[in-house]
């Protein structure tokens, strides 16, 4: 998946946290086993990191990868010929920056604006 999927899972994982507050989100490809990672999820609450993964609570996988994605009419697409699934509505997703992160945006912000003066 490219990182606008990245993203546009961001919004499904802070409804899934919601409703499962208990449990740990991870994101992934569920029939293969693999939990993905991307830099997208870095920072983010809803999603727990494979690194911080504690196998003795339970975890809520959502199913997101390249042949499960909810935009994409898979009955009626093919290999030469990608449909759309027009009811699809897509929720927000959220990008959580470092606080360094934070920082040197700040220090960037405040250059452009002495340099504009």
């Amino acid at each position: 998946m490219g990182l606008g999927d990245d993203l546009m899972v961001t919004g499904y994982a802070e409804q899934e946290k919601k409703k499962y507050p208990e449990k740990q989100v991870v994101v992934g490809n569920l029939s293969e086993k693999k939990i993905y990672e991307s830099p997208i999820y870095l920072n983010n609450p809803n999603i727990t990191p494979i690194k911080s993964i504690d196998r003795g609570k339970p975890i809520h996988f959502i199913n997101y990868h390249d042949k499960n994605r909810p935009y994409i009419d898979y009955q009626n697409s093919n290999n030469n010929n990608l449909h759309w699934n027009m009811n699809f509505s897509q929720i927000p997703g959220k990008l959580y920056f470092s606080d360094d992160e934070k920082n040197k945006a700040k220090e960037i912000v405040n250059t452009a604006v002495r340099q504009w003066e």
